[in-house]
């Protein structure tokens, strides 16, 4: 067998089995995340002690139970006004406040069904000039860093590759953004993988390029 063909098809199958194995890993992470809630139970009721042996997966089960119900209960008047309670609790904690609140308010755009974090695909010239990137629109600069910006600006977030969940804040003028004729689904594919996975060109539309 030549070694051209031998190449080609060992090729083939890492294209095959890379894939499914680093879904693989990541479904074994998350499973393996959520298991750690089955210290919340007592010994007595726990599977190892009644079973003999541990069951993957059954963690995963009950975290998202105690999410459901934790959710069930906030939706009714007296969990509404026991959330409330426990958010003034924490507000009167100093360092754990500015936390909480900060992770609550990227949580509540991010989870809202109303919410719409990612509101655009931008292109960028990022980190240096003819250097461009792929972001997204987050919102508008406010309170008092307004007052040290000249003219329009928009928040983006710049995300690096492969990890999209790490990145960069940044402020930009609006005229220095280009608005992109793709989903943000699509550019996050895109970022993903590095750029190999690139965006199906859509039709001309009748601009060029846009501006957000």
């Amino acid at each position: 067998m030549r070694r051209p063909l031998i190449k080609r098809y060992f090729i083939t199958g890492l294209l095959i089995w890379v894939p499914l194995a680093i879904t693989a890993w990541v479904l074994v992470l998350i499973v393996g995340t959520m298991d750690q809630s089955l210290r919340l139970l007592p010994e007595a009721i726990h599977p190892r002690t009644v079973l003999g042996f541990d069951i993957p997966g059954v963690g995963a089960i009950l975290t998202l139970l105690i999410i459901f119900l934790t959710g069930l209960l906030a939706a009714n008047f007296i969990g509404q006004r026991l959330v409330a309670w426990w958010e003034l609790l924490l507000a009167r904690i100093p360092v754990v406040n500015s936390i909480y609140h900060s992770v609550k308010q990227v949580s509540d755009t991010l989870f809202s069904s109303s919410g719409n974090a990612f509101r655009k695909a931008l292109l960028i010239e990022y980190p240096r000039r003819g250097s461009w990137t792929i972001a997204f629109l987050t919102g508008q600069p406010g309170g008092e860093v307004l007052r040290h910006l000249d003219g329009e600006h928009v928040s983006v977030y710049v995300p690096t590759t492969p990890n999209p969940t790490s990145g960069f804040f940044l402020m930009l003028p609006r005229t220095e953004v280009i608005e992109l004729d793709m989903s943000v689904d699509t550019a996050l594919k895109y970022v993903i993988s590095m750029g190999v996975v690139a965006p199906p060109l859509r039709p001309q539309t009748a601009r060029a390029s846009s501006r957000p």
